[in-house]
């Protein structure tokens, strides 16, 4: 299993809530159209909260 990089640009609302804009992968720019649900995940070892997106 390769291990693929991503950079992804990101907007911060009013809130300061950051949201996918834009993903580079193999230096392909590819737009986010549409967030079809968000949820808040948090490690085990070492409660990070993560915000995932789908």
């Amino acid at each position: 299993m390769s291990i693929e990089q991503i950079e992804v640009i990101a907007y911060s609302g009013y809130k300061g809530e950051e949201t996918p804009r834009t993903l580079i992968l193999h230096d392909e720019k590819i737009e986010v159209i549409r967030i079809v649900s968000t949820w808040i995940e948090e490690g085990l070892k070492d409660r990070a909260r993560r915000i995932c997106f789908l």
